[in-house]
Formats: C-alpha cells, structure tokens, sequence
C-alpha cells in the first residue's frame, strides 16, 4: 500500500509540474500578445509601459530612398519587430530624386531629405551635426561616375571624388556611429588609393572595416554587383559579422515584375488597363510593323508587273522604313525573336553606340544604370518598348507603396533613371541585418 501512494503521489506532483509549465507558457504567449497589441494600438486611452527600442539612421546620400526602405523592411522581420525607426537626417544633390525620396517620406510618415551637398562645410557643422543626436546607422553611396566604364575613369584622384570623401570622413568622425555603410561600384575596390585614402582613415577613427562585393542577381531578377564597406566600432560585433550570401531563391520573379502587353481590344476597367504596358511606352508596334510590310510588299507586285521584281537591297529598305527615327536599340529588339505564348523574350541595352544583346535572360536583367529609360527595351506580343519606372522598381523589390508615391510625383523616365542609380533592397536589408546584430 506504501508503494502505491508513492506511486501516486509522484504521478500526481508530475501531472502538477506538467500543468505548471504549460500555464507559463500561455502566460508568456499571453503577454507577448498583449504588448504586440498595445504597442499597435492608435487609442488615446491605451497606457503605454513598453517602449520600442529605436534604430537612428542618418542618410547622406538618400537618392530616392533605398536605404529608408531597406531599413524599413528591417525593422518588419520578428528579431526586429521590437524595433522603430527614426531618421533625424537624409540628404542628396539631386532635386528630381529629393523629389521622390520626399513622396515615398510622406507616405511613410517621416520627415523630408533636405537638398544639400556634403563638400558644404558651412552647411555641415559641428552644432549641426551634433543636433542629429545619437545615431545607429551612417549610410552614404560613394560617386560612382569616376569608378564606372561611363565616367572618366579618374579615380580617387579626381577632384570631386576627393572632396567627397575628405568631407564624408569628417562627417563620420563628428558622428562616430556604431555602424558604418558606404556603397559604391566594384571598381573602388582596385583604385590604388583604396586603402589609403578611404580603409586607413577608418581604421584612425576606431572603426573596424571589411569590404566586400555582392551581385543582386542572388535576391532580385536583376544583375547589379556593387561593393559594400561595412564599419563597426564594437570589437566583438565585427568578429561576429558574416557576410550575407542571399537567399536559396529570388525574393521576386521577373516575369512577376513586367507588365503585361498592352491590349487594344482588352478589358477598358481601370485596374486591367495598370496592369498593362502603357501604349505611349512602345517604340514600334506589330500592327504598324505588319502594316508598313504589306505596303512593301504591294510596292514589289507592282514592280513585278512593269520592270520586274524589286531587288533584295530595294525590297529591305521598303520594309526597313519603319525603322526611321528609331533608336539602334529599338531595331535590335525588334529583330530578336518573340516567343509566343511568355510575358517577354529578350532584353537589350544600348551604351555609348554599343548594342548589348541578351540572349537567354535566365530570368534576370541586365543591369539598370542612371541613363536615359530608352536604353532598356524589351519586346512583348504587342511590340518593343521601353521598361516602365514601376517595372524599374519592382525589379529591384520596392514596395507598392513606395512605388504608387514615385508615380504621384514624378514620370516614367525619371523614376527609372534615380531606380538605375538606386539600390536593390532586399541586398541592402541583408547586409545591415549582418552588420546590426541587435
């Protein structure tokens, strides 16, 4: 009889132990729940006893604002969701991007960038600077024309290039940021005053360095290999830190990013025509190529019967004509072949009188630069056209909301070029995630 009330009693503190454990469990599900909601709540009357921890960044060369968003989509992943984001200062040269970095603010909720120029030390001062406060993240792109195959290939040593950085090493030493983020093009990383001029006045204000290259095509369907310099001053944070390799697939699809062809005929509903390509963004299209073949050919049979049939030389430049006034890029496209039945075949970009084709695209374009939105053509079932700022945008994973404030405040052309010149998102979320380690 001993035995057995030994037995029970122990199965019974058991079951009691069990009981316990599950109840902290709801307990701990239960409170977690309840700071999520009271921390999302818009009510007045809500007592607010959780604070969020902030994330401070300072954007020295906003553009159309890449790294607001990058870190906003941060901020929205569950190791940072505790997380707000506050940006005391962003600024750029451009007044078209400050534009759009202004609108995609707005829709956001945070302040506007401010137009100014970081070689501008009466601008920059130190009461101004020290104004920001404490600041997390210091990101800023380094001009890239001097670096590029576009530019003058002049290095560190050109003049511009060298003010900028002069002033943006001064600027990071007046902020001393725990985390450091400059962008740039590959090519900085061979500049023989790489090290000296930019790696060693980093490592003078206490800052741990690593660089390293990343290609887009491993996150979105676009191919855009940038070099990235990561600075951290905590010792143990740069030991920890490991470059991001990208995701086991694209975050987005380039055939969920392309609009589809226009359709004359289609469904005239306002939500069916945005989704189609715009008819004012094509170059040429099937019916007017269709058309301008049949003439060539009526001009032949008429020959045939007076003085013959027209020569191969004539009989090309007949059906040549409606390449008149078009670009070379748009002539290469059209004589790529379409294939019937997908969204798109081919892809061609056209530089300094130089016709790039891209065969087989593997579901990945070419690589979107700041030029003009005439050098990137693609051909659909309806004919050859230019790429749109929302497919330039959604190539390279912004979000709808971002993208629906670019078009309210500004065209096409313009939010393709400040895209071409912008970040890939998700790339830049990876690596600050990398260097944060929050």
């Amino acid at each position: 009889m001993q035995h057995n009330n030994i037995d029970t009693l122990a199965k019974c503190s058991k079951r009691l132990h069990m009981q316990k454990k599950r109840q902290a469990v709801r307990d701990k599900l239960d409170a977690d729940r309840e700071r999520k909601r009271r921390i999302r709540s818009n009510s007045a009357n809500d007592v607010v006893y959780y604070k969020p921890k902030l994330l401070s960044l300072v954007d020295l060369c906003c553009g159309c604002g890449g790294q607001l968003l990058a870190m906003l989509a941060l901020i929205e992943t569950v190791k940072y969701e505790d997380y707000t984001l506050q940006v005391p200062f962003a600024c750029d040269f451009s007044s078209t991007k400050l534009s759009l970095y202004n609108a995609m603010a707005s829709a956001y909720g945070y302040p506007h960038s401010t137009l100014a120029d970081i070689t501008d030390e009466s601008y920059f001062t130190h009461t101004r600077i020290k104004s920001w406060g404490d600041v997390d993240v210091l990101m800023s792109s380094i001009p890239c024309t001097t670096f590029s195959s576009l530019g003058k290939r002049g290095g560190l040593l050109d003049g511009d290039t060298k003010a900028f950085v002069v002033s943006l090493l001064r600027i990071v030493g007046l902020v001393l940021s725990p985390v450091c983020v400059f962008e740039c093009v590959i090519q900085l990383e061979s500049d023989k005053l790489f090290e000296g001029a930019l790696i060693q006045p980093l490592t003078y204000l206490g800052y741990n360095t690593t660089w390293f290259a990343k290609d887009s095509s491993a996150w979105a369907p676009t191919k855009r290999k940038r070099l990235f310099i990561v600075c951290q001053q905590d010792d143990a944070s740069f030991k920890q830190f490991r470059i991001p390799s990208g995701p086991k697939c694209r975050e987005k699809r380039l055939y969920s990013c392309l609009l589809r062809a226009y359709d004359p005929i289609g469904d005239s509903n306002t939500d069916s025509m945005a989704k189609m390509a715009p008819l004012s963004a094509y170059a040429i299209t099937r019916s007017s190529k269709m058309s301008l073949s049949k003439a060539a050919l009526a001009v032949n049979r008429i020959a045939m019967k007076n003085n013959g049939p027209l020569s191969s030389v004539e009989l090309s430049r007949a059906l040549g004509v409606s390449n008149n006034g078009l670009s070379k890029a748009a002539q290469a496209v059209w004589k790529l072949p379409f294939i019937y039945g997908r969204l798109h075949s081919h892809v061609v970009t056209y530089h300094f009188d130089r016709v790039t084709q891209i065969k087989h695209t593997y579901g990945v374009s070419p690589t979107l630069v700041k030029s003009n939105s005439g050098a990137f053509m693609i051909r659909d079932s309806f004919g050859v056209r230019v790429l749109t700022g929302r497919e330039a945008a959604l190539i390279h994973c912004y979000p709808e909301e971002a993208i629906a404030a670019y078009e309210s405040a500004a065209n096409s052309n313009l939010i393709v070029e400040a895209i071409g010149d912008g970040f890939v998102i998700p790339v830049v979320r990876d690596v600050l995630r990398a260097a944060l380690l929050k």
